[in-house]
């Protein structure tokens, strides 16, 4: 919401070396790419608005979220 290159987006937990990371995964507008800018941007907005800890530690683009019939994110599908 706070981006608007960014429609829709969502984050799991992945484990990762003896933790978690949090993996974001993103749908752009057609004419945006992902490139390190947009990623600094969106690491800053969540810092800014979250924990450190939410920040994720990857940015992943992709060209649809999976969901339900009723709207709800299918986070096992991602």
């Amino acid at each position: 919401e706070k981006i608007p290159q960014v429609l829709d987006s969502v984050a799991i937990g992945q484990q990762w070396q003896d933790d978690v990371r949090v993996v974001l995964f993103v749908r752009l507008n057609d004419d945006v790419e992902l490139d390190d800018a947009l990623q600094q941007q969106i690491r800053q907005v969540i810092r800014a608005n979250t924990t450190p800890r939410h920040v994720p530690a990857k940015i992943v683009a992709v060209t649809d979220i999976p969901r339900t019939i009723s709207g709800k994110v299918v986070e096992l599908a991602v």
